[in-house]
Parts: structure tokens; sequence; C-alpha cells
């Protein structure tokens, strides 16, 4: 990789300040609790430093597979990257192929429901829609054409030229899959000059050829699921340029903060040390809201009627009596929103996605309390116009926080928000027959 990626700076950062704790905490009085802490801590060290492997993996895979037509991305499972690479390895790259060509058919339909973050997936579903639906029915010759589209048309919308086009900025914030030149060279391959009629049978997705109609041998499953690869791959470097600003703000004020505390530190060491051990020790040492008993008492009892904002519960149906009277500004107020993320934006997303379906009531099914959060599994009872009515179970997750971060200190009361999740799971919530079409898609292949 030529850049290293924010997301590696920080966690080298924390790494430096979590063997740093550890090295003070070795200095305390040898306890069991003290123990479990550092193991803790030299476990995490271990899973840090695979993280700082993975941009040389990515690199491995690419360097073997960009010339076939494969590029690695964020949304890959690390696992499968690291067989194929094996495999390559092993001069045995038909294996490979095949385990990725498996990989990606499995897992078609996740893969597909993550384009919904494009900003104009809507407007195209229909067309990836079909796509699939030809890919299903091994109708190859129809899929890969539209596919093929689909990739211009998005990067059109988002780079404001075609991703196959000379000059194309294919570099994105942060992201893995574009770090380097490897996805330029990547994408050069897709997009080879194609000047004659061919008839072979292909094992690329050459786009100029195959729109051009020159290349007429590309009716196979593995052309067709390198094409379904390329565009998810695209989808991960577009979806980041999407966030860029909102991602290096956050990431800029992420770094001004470690000054800040830096300078905190040199102005003031006993007093800094003393509140990060506060914060250690609150976190290793967490203890629940409420019992149990208490949790489970709400929901015998059924009554919201007194819940307010200032609880974990009372967040969750706050939020919820806001969608029933449609007012969407409360909604997003009440959720912890990501760095440069306007309450006004979000609601206009919840208006837009929710407008047509009216919470007609809610009830809470269980509830579980962890250090990370409060999950709440709701039942939603959901008036949709056009469509009837129909339930949806939504697991709803309430943090406490204290300015702008997680709040583990007892002693210090922060506000309860949910989860900025909770956007992605309403703005596209799907109907229980939307389901079970994805289910029926998914026994086909």
């Amino acid at each position: 990789m030529d850049k290293k990626l924010p997301s590696i700076i920080q966690a080298e950062q924390a790494l430096s300040e979590e063997f740093a704790l550890k090295q003070f905490l070795q200095l305390g009085e040898k306890t069991p609790e003290l123990a479990d802490i550092i193991g803790v801590l030299e476990n995490r060290e271990l899973k840090f430093k695979e993280i700082f492997e993975i941009p040389k993996i990515f690199d491995k895979f690419d360097s073997f597979f960009n010339p076939l037509g494969w590029h690695a991305h964020d949304s890959v499972d690390l696992e499968i990257i690291k067989k194929a690479i094996l495999l390559a390895q092993q001069d045995d790259f038909s294996s490979a192929e095949r385990m990725l060509e498996e990989y990606y058919v499995e897992n078609l339909n996740m893969f597909c429901t993550l384009l919904h973050g494009l900003p104009t997936y809507f407007e195209r579903e229909h067309i990836i829609e079909k796509a699939k639906e030809r890919f299903f029915a091994e109708d190859y010759i129809s899929c890969v054409p539209l596919i093929l589209m689909m990739a211009d048309g998005f990067s059109s919308d988002m780079l404001n030229k075609g991703v196959f086009t000379e000059g194309a900025q294919l570099d994105a914030f942060d992201c893995l899959a574009s770090n380097d030149d490897a996805f330029k060279e990547f994408i050069s391959y897709i997009a080879k000059t194609r000047r004659k009629l061919s008839t072979d049978q292909l094992s690329m997705p050459y786009r100029n050829g195959i729109m051009h109609g020159l290349d007429v041998g590309y009716n196979n499953k593995l052309t067709a699921v390198k094409a379904w690869a390329l565009l998810f791959t695209l989808r991960e470097v577009l979806i980041r340029k999407k966030n860029e600003r909102s991602d290096k703000s956050k990431f800029e004020a992420q770094q001004q903060k470690k000054t800040d505390e830096f300078y905190a530190y040199i102005k003031n060491p006993r007093e800094y040390i003393t509140n990060n051990i506060k914060m250690v020790d609150s976190f290793y040492n967490w203890s629940p809201q409420r019992t149990k008993e208490e949790w489970a008492s709400i929901l015998q009892s059924g009554d919201v009627s007194n819940c307010t904002p200032e609880t974990p519960d009372g967040c969750l149906t706050s939020f919820l009596r806001a969608w029933q009277a449609g007012k969407y500004g409360i909604m997003a107020q009440l959720i912890h929103l990501p760095i440069n993320t306007s309450v006004r934006k979000v609601a206009g997303d919840l208006r837009n996605a929710l407008s047509n379906r009216q919470l007609a009531n809610f009830t809470i099914k269980f509830i579980k309390e962890t250090r990370g959060g409060i999950i709440f599994e709701s039942k939603l009872y959901i008036e949709e116009e056009g469509k009837g009515n129909w339930e949806r179970e939504i697991g709803f997750v309430a943090c406490n926080y204290l300015e702008n971060q997680k709040n583990f200190l007892s002693n210090k009361q922060g506000v309860w928000r949910l989860d900025d999740i909770t956007i992605s799971i309403l703005c596209y919530l799907r109907r229980p027959d939307e389901l079970t079409t994805i289910v029926a898609d998914k026994v086909k292949s």
C-alpha cells in the first residue's frame, strides 16, 4: 500500500496507548482482577497486529488476481482472501477461482443488499433485480451487460465520470480497495481496448468488448460472477467517496483530540492519568443500569407511559412515539449522529423512508444489557399506504454518551441515544413479503 490508511493510524495510536496503560498497570499490586485486565489488553495487542497486516494481504491478493478479474475489497471475508492467496502460491489458480466464484454466489443477496447505500440505488433497483433474476436463470448473456451498465451508471453519479473512463478519480478516503494503484490497474484490465470481433470464451467481463458487441463469448457463470464482483468492489469505493467529507472531518477531530489529550497530560500528568484509570476501571468493572428482575418488570407491566428520554427505555419509546406522531426531527435528535451529520438531514432521510409507513403500535419483547449498550428487541406494527398492515421484529441499541463518547462512568450521567445503525435499519426496512422473496432467491442460488 502506498499510503497508510487513517484507520490503521488510529489502530496504531490505540495500540500505543494500550501498551503504555499495560505497562502502568503492571506496576500495581498483583491481583486476579488486574491480571484479567492485562490479559485482555494483551489479547487486543494481538488483534491490532493482525489489523496491521491486512493492507499487505490485500496487496498480495491483488498482485495475484487483478489480471484474472478479481480485486480485494473491504466487505470480502478476510479468510477467503487468505485462502485464495494460499492456493495462488501453490499455483492452483483454478481452485482459487472456483472458491471465489462460490463465495460470491453464496453471498450474492447480501452484497446486493449493500448496494442500497448507493445514493441512486433505488432508481436502478429494477435493473439490479432483473440482473439477479437473469443470473439465477443462467441467462448470462442478458445478465452481464446489465451489471456493466450499472457499474457505469453508479460511478458516473458519484465521480461525474464513468469508472472505465480515463481520468476517473478512483481513490477514496480510508478505503482498502482503492488505497493504491492496484484498483486502477484492476479497472484497466476490465476496460482493456477490444478492437476485433472475438468468439473466444471469456473469463473476464471486458467492458468495452462486451458493450460494443465485439466479445461475444461471455455467456458463462464465471464471467458473470466477476461482473458482480466488479460492481460490489466499485460499491465499496463509491460509498467511501460518498462519506469522504464526513470521515475526513471525523478523523481530523480525532487527531485534534489526541493532541489536546497530550497537552492535558503535559499540563497535569497526575490528573490525566487518574482520570484515565477511572475510565478504564469503569469499563472493565462495568455494572448494569438495572437488574434482570427490574428489566423483566418493565416487560411484564408493558407500562411505558412514564418513560422519558433520560432513561434508555424512555429514549426508545420516545423515539417510537415520535414516529407515530410523524415527528421526524425528534426521532433524529434521539439518535447518536455521526460527526458532521445534521439532525435536519437525518430527519429528512427518515421522512422520505417512513412517510408512507405509519407506526400503529409497538411492544418491547426482550431486553439485554451489555457493556456496549442496551439491546431492545421490539415488535413494530406498521400500516403502509397501499401495502396494508404488517409486522417486523427489530433490534434497537441504546447507549449512554458523554461529550460525544460512550460513557461508562457511573458517577457521570450522560445522555441516552440510539445507535446510528438505527438510521439504516429504518431507511431500508423491508416488509416480510420482500424478505420471503430474498430467501426464495437464495434457495434458487
